[in-house]
């Protein structure tokens, strides 16, 4: 079966000092990721962004603003969004991983405090500096 590369967006939702995650809890592991996924053929990565927020947390975004991308040789791109601007108080799971989530897959929010990433397993481990780094601009 051929592994076809497909671009990503990612989400840097923030609020008061803090960036929110899904902590990933699975039998063998636990980490963080950021809210996202895949962007559809007929979508801009701006498009993705908004869609994939709307599915994942329930929020509905405005004017996201690209931070970075990273290009991963197997993966494909994955392109960060900061996200400070969007309506909605309490995140609610939804699309594919609303599917995909019991008791041994959990997806779970979780507003992670700016200077405790450093702290957390948070993939992909390449962006997490680059998220760091960005947020302390911002501080």
């Amino acid at each position: 079966m051929e592994n076809k590369k497909r671009n990503r967006v990612s989400a840097v939702i923030i609020k008061n000092k803090s960036v929110l995650l899904i902590k990933r809890v699975k039998p063998s592991e636990t980490y963080y990721v950021f809210p996202g996924g895949g962007i559809e053929e007929d979508e801009t990565p701006e498009i993705a962004i908004i869609r994939e927020s709307k599915e994942e947390t329930g929020f509905d975004v405005k004017n996201p603003q690209k931070l970075f991308v990273i290009n991963d040789i197997e993966r494909g791109e994955n392109y960060f969004y900061l996200i400070d601007n969007f309506i909605g108080n309490e995140p609610k799971l939804g699309g594919p991983e609303m599917q995909r989530a019991n008791e041994n897959n959990q997806y779970v929010f979780e507003w992670v405090v700016f200077s405790n990433l450093d702290r957390i397993t948070l993939h992909p481990e390449i962006a997490k500096e680059k998220v760091i780094n960005k947020l302390k601009e911002l501080i």
